[in-house]
């Protein structure tokens, strides 16, 4: 029988990031502004002022909202596949694990010091209460270390393919 699992992270933004979040919008729609009203007596078009106004509000808040992002987790027979979700559009594959091939394993808050030469992947929620880490050797990155917040159900799948020494840390 096959185990597989989805589980969609979102990331929890505290309230300063949030406020920044809102001042950016702000400043955005100032400067949109702020073309518009030198660009239109300049050209002496309303027309051209108000289009030029309008793309640098557009492009602003295109990228703007490409700093909002979530992962995917897709658990299949032993493998955890992460993908990094951008602005609901755009899907990055970050890393693919093989579970049996980790070295270490447990909360976030337990987790030892990486050495200097690991390649950290921060794939979780922000929080640290539901954060694991993982170390294990990539192919693609060398030593890497992983922190990622699984839900119960991935986590149960993934228990299932560690190591036995590392079951249940």
């Amino acid at each position: 029988m096959d185990n597989v699992n989805e589980q969609l992270v979102t990331i929890n933004k505290s309230t300063a990031q949030k406020a920044s979040y809102i001042v950016l919008i702000f400043l955005i729609i100032v400067a949109g502004l702020f073309v518009f009203i030198f660009t239109a007596p300049l050209f002496n078009s309303l027309l051209l002022g108000l289009i030029l106004g309008g793309v640098v509000i557009f492009l602003g808040l295109f990228l703007l909202s490409n700093s909002v992002f979530e992962f995917e987790y897709a658990f299949t027979n032993g493998e955890l596949d992460i993908d990094k979700i951008i602005a609901k559009r755009k899907r990055k594959r970050l890393i693919t694990v093989d579970i049996k091939g980790i070295n270490d394993f447990g909360k976030y808050n337990d987790a030892p010091k990486a050495p200097s030469d690991t390649t950290i992947i921060n794939a979780h929620d922000g929080t640290s209460g539901n954060t694991y880490y993982a170390d294990f050797r990539s192919q693609k990155y060398g030593i890497t270390r992983l922190y990622f917040s699984p839900d119960e159900k991935t986590m149960s799948n993934i228990n299932k393919y560690l190591p036995r020494n590392l079951r249940n840390k």
